[in-house]
């Protein structure tokens, strides 16, 4: 199961946040809505900060507060890799946790093509 907002894995820490809308229009767009969301804790609190700031009082406000929260933490607002945003944005602990597994994945290919070569050698000579 995945968080309906940044679509991370749920595991045991999910929370079902519902809409207090009434769905019984003979609106089209109201007989596909969801009624409920499964959130990781995460999103559940920043859309939980976003009732608490608006002053709306209106029928959809969670869906509103769901598209705000989506819109900054949905799986569109992280930039990938390969785009120079997510470079920009690196900080040092980040920067440090990518060159140490940049360094344990070059020492554990280097390592494994000696151990190949090395009984390679050892089967051909006998």
């Amino acid at each position: 199961m995945r968080c309906a907002v940044c679509e991370r894995n749920l595991h045991e820490a999910a929370v079902r946040i519902e809409d207090g809308a009434d769905s019984t229009d003979d609106d089209e767009s109201a007989q596909h809505a969801h009624s409920w969301w499964d959130l990781c804790t995460r999103c559940h609190q920043a859309v939980q900060r976003e009732l608490a700031r608006t002053d709306i009082r209106a029928a959809a406000r969670v869906r509103i507060a769901l598209a705000v929260v989506a819109a900054e933490h949905g799986p569109g607002a992280r930039p990938r890799f390969w785009d120079e945003r997510y470079w920009d944005h690196l900080d040092d602990t980040q920067v440090n946790r990518l060159l140490l597994w940049l360094f344990a994945v070059a020492f554990g290919v280097h390592a494994a093509a000696f151990i190949a070569v090395a009984a390679y050698v050892a089967a051909v000579r006998h």
